[in-house]
């Protein structure tokens, strides 16, 4: 049960820095000046991401 857990929240954690990195690179890219649609777009795409990546993982 302990390793289940673990597993998981390391996965969280590994998702969480990627979806993080994906913002990151996105606001160095637009000048930290994005505008709404890019915004909408890289909320969009994490979400996916998570997504995609949890259906991938089960």
């Amino acid at each position: 049960m302990i390793y289940i857990t673990k597993t998981r929240l390391s996965l969280l954690i590994k998702q969480t820095a990627q979806v993080g990195l994906g913002f990151l690179v996105m606001l160095l890219l637009t000048g930290g000046r994005p505008s709404e649609f890019i915004i909408g777009m890289s909320v969009v795409s994490g979400i996916g991401f998570v997504a995609w990546s949890e259906t991938k993982r089960i």
